[in-house]
């Protein structure tokens, strides 16, 4: 087990990426503080990992708000005495034409997706300093490299979190602190809503995926234990891209 005896944080663990994570990571022997602003969906997650034997519970955390991720780092120290991995898997997306989206709906989808990364960070990094060791993993998205119609709150965040990994391994390096990124490409979740809606286009995205077929949540855990695990002691401040391969075979716009 890579992650014996460690305890992690994943934000956003209530569904889709998260939760596979949270429920990977248990399965390699860490302890899990699922957090989200879900808990019913949160405890659910819990209940997947506990089926096994897997250790952890849930906190109702807005990221959002500093104050709660503070609390949310406040509670796993409570209950483990340290945390050594933090997963930042929160995000919001809507999808609006840019000569329409509100300031309301750009600091929404800023305020999780970007902001809440920072905070969650800012809250578990000074324990890990502490520590003097730690592994910051932050889940993306290809939106970071891609311009996608309608996402540009979205992809403005996730852009902005490949500068912010690379930013805080800078600093975090002298600490033991690792931080990467993974950014994923389509992923069978109920974040992505359109390809469960429109048939036509997700046989699009499947046949503009080399290994042509849509990625599933657990494709992202093998990258995130790797990066949780000592095997990347010594990576700092990458991105891994996860998408089977979208990224290298279209470049159109939207894609």
């Amino acid at each position: 087990m890579r992650l014996r005896d460690k305890v992690a944080i994943v934000t956003g663990g209530a569904s889709g990426i998260g939760r596979a994570i949270a429920v990977g990571f248990a399965r390699e022997g860490a302890a899990v503080v699922v957090a989200d602003i879900n808990m019913m969906g949160a405890a659910e997650t819990v209940s997947q990992l506990e089926a096994f034997g897997g250790r952890g519970f849930a906190v109702e955390t807005d990221v959002s708000s500093k104050e709660q991720t503070d609390n949310m780092v406040k509670v796993a120290m409570d209950h483990f005495g340290h945390v050594d991995i933090l997963v930042t898997s929160a995000a919001v997306l809507e999808e609006v034409p840019v000569q329409d989206i509100t300031v309301e709906q750009w600091d929404n989808i800023i305020d999780v997706t970007l902001n809440g990364v920072l905070y969650s960070a800012q809250s578990a990094i000074k324990v890990m300093k502490e520590q003097g060791c730690g592994k910051v993993v932050i889940i993306s998205s290809i939106a970071a490299f891609r311009g996608r119609a309608g996402q540009q709150a979205y992809c403005a965040a996730e852009g902005s979190l490949t500068g912010l990994a690379a930013n805080l391994a800078v600093q975090m390096g002298e600490y033991g602190i690792c931080v990467n990124s993974i950014a994923p490409g389509i992923i069978d979740t109920d974040f992505a809503e359109s390809l469960k809606d429109n048939p036509e286009y997700r046989e699009f995205r499947r046949a503009h995926t080399p290994l042509r077929r849509i990625g599933k949540p657990e494709d992202i855990v093998g990258p995130a234990i790797f990066l949780a695990s000592s095997d990347s002691d010594f990576i700092t401040g990458e991105t891994i891209v996860v998408d089977g391969g979208i990224s290298i075979y279209t470049n159109g716009y939207g894609l």
